[in-house]
């Protein structure tokens, strides 16, 4: 198809220790592999919920350090996770990335709290990138901050 660029992971380190954990939302398992594998080199743990109900179900169960929405559709399903991860905690850093190109739902999830919104194909290089301006010890320190 082409929409992605294939992602070596055979024999590359991590980029920091694993400690770090990610949800990744969507409804395609190829974007479970190219995304998740992104996620692994980058250090985190990643977990993948195959449905938007899924991916709100895991939030009320777990923490996460980052989170990525893939919306596949048209319309905007990821909006209930996208609100709930915000909801439960507003410094989560979550990246909606999208298959369809519209401004009104770029704006919405915007709105609703996400930290970025992309439009495939998504390079490896873009990825990391976003994952560079949201480290999670940067996220720990605002915390720890806010509670004083």
């Amino acid at each position: 198809m082409g929409r992605k660029e294939t992602y070596p992971t055979v024999g590359l380190q991590p980029l920091r220790a694993a400690k770090a954990k990610a949800l990744l939302v969507g409804e395609d398992p190829g974007d479970f592999q190219y995304y998740g594998s992104i996620l692994e080199v980058c250090g985190y743990h990643v977990r993948a919920c195959s449905t938007f109900r899924e991916g709100v179900l895991r939030l009320s169960a777990e923490a996460f350090d980052f989170m990525v929405v893939i919306q596949g559709t048209p319309g905007f399903d990821g909006r209930d996770v996208l609100k709930r991860a915000v909801e439960s905690n507003q410094s989560l850093p979550v990246l909606v990335v999208a298959r369809c190109r519209d401004a009104d739902y770029c704006m919405e999830a915007m709105e609703l709290g996400a930290a970025d919104y992309l439009i495939e194909p998504v390079t490896v290089s873009v990825m990391i990138r976003v994952l560079e301006r949201h480290p999670p010890i940067q996220r720990e320190a605002r915390q720890r901050v806010r509670r004083l």
